[in-house]
């Protein structure tokens, strides 16, 4: 019997949406595992674990946490236990580089401009490593999207038969309790009154477009949830200089999904994306969906969402919403958890 062990350091992190994807792929995963393999998700101790497995084994292992564990501990026990690693978030184990690994995108590679701050310039260096090793070590290589594929293949020059593409999904969003009405008092918006967008301060997201936007169309609302931290990458952003801007900082799943469906539109105008999950959250929960134009993004939302220039925020928001789209559930049915963790599971078989 072949025997896995998925790498957990993310459970002990910060969540974004590369940890979401590993989250509902172990979810996904655990519910089609059979007999003939044996996998155990491997956290460290005292990991808060926020979902309960039947058929992958959970084990708390070794002390540290993040890369520092990652890198030792978990590389130890797959070793020890003879067992082969299943990476799920860009990075992997360097000392057992010869596992199962999901490079989201490979941004640090492509967009180097994007990194030149001290933090940015350390983290460039470390995923460009794991890059490397991944596409030249791993047994195979997974990714979220047509374009990422092709992204790791013209840079690396990898063969096609070793990467598969296995999507985000959105069905994580059918259980999430909507916040109740009292969140519009909390960030003071008003229902169908605002625009949301949901960002960092990382250049590939575009806040800049947001707030450009938001300076052409001064009689609109913007909301903006996230973590916004400028001295990671070393911007100088005036954050504070746009009365129709609220900067409501991180929210919950739940009232992602109230401010969602009731704002005007969700906005999403990135760069640069592997995929684009946040605008399919947003589209799952019936909101409007605003993004950029770039190819990864026009290949996952089709003809079911508004487009726009990512480098040119002089547009009338009205008359863009006002035009006809095709049902977002062309878009949706295309897209599940299911269908990624048995993508995964065949190549593992």
């Amino acid at each position: 019997m072949t025997r896995y062990c998925i790498n957990g350091t993310f459970l002990s992190e910060k969540r974004t949406g590369i940890f979401r994807f590993a989250e509902e792929i172990i979810k996904a995963l655990d519910s089609l595992v059979g007999e003939n393999l044996d996998i155990v998700l491997v956290v460290p101790k005292h990991t808060s674990i926020p979902f309960s497995l039947k058929n992958i084994r959970i084990l708390e292992y070794g002390f540290l946490k993040g890369i520092p564990w990652e890198q030792t501990f978990f590389a130890f026990y797959a070793l020890t236990h003879r067992r082969i690693p299943i990476n799920l978030c860009n990075v992997t184990p360097l000392l057992v580089p010869n596992g199962y690994s999901v490079i989201h995108d490979i941004s640090y590679k492509v967009n180097p401009q994007y990194f030149s701050h001290w933090y940015g310039l350390l983290s460039r260096t470390w995923h460009c490593l794991n890059y490397w090793v991944i596409t030249h070590f791993a047994r195979h290589i997974f990714t979220v999207s047509e374009f990422s594929k092709k992204e790791i293949e013209k840079v690396y020059k990898t063969d096609s038969q070793k990467t598969t593409v296995i999507n985000n999904g959105w069905q994580h969003m059918l259980k999430v309790e909507p916040a109740n009405d009292s969140v519009f008092a909390k960030y003071n918006l008003e229902k169908q009154k605002y625009f949301l967008s949901l960002s960092t301060i990382a250049p590939n997201k575009n806040l800049k477009w947001v707030l450009q936007a938001a300076q052409n169309n001064p009689d609109k609302t913007f909301a903006i949830a996230g973590s916004l931290n400028p001295t990671r990458f070393g911007l100088d952003l005036n954050l504070d200089e746009l009365s129709n801007v609220k900067f409501i900082g991180y929210i919950s799943d739940n009232e992602f999904v109230t401010l969602a469906k009731n704002s005007e539109a969700f906005i999403f105008p990135s760069i640069y994306e592997g995929f684009g999950l946040p605008p399919l959250e947003a589209m799952a929960v019936g909101a409007p969906v605003i993004v950029s134009n770039i190819e990864v993004l026009k290949g996952i939302f089709e003809n079911s969402a508004h487009y726009v220039d990512s480098q040119n925020a002089y547009i009338n928001l009205d008359d863009l919403l006002s035009s006809k789209l095709a049902d977002s559930n062309e878009v949706l049915n295309r897209f599940s958890w299911g269908k990624s963790a048995k993508g995964l599971l065949e190549c593992l078989n």
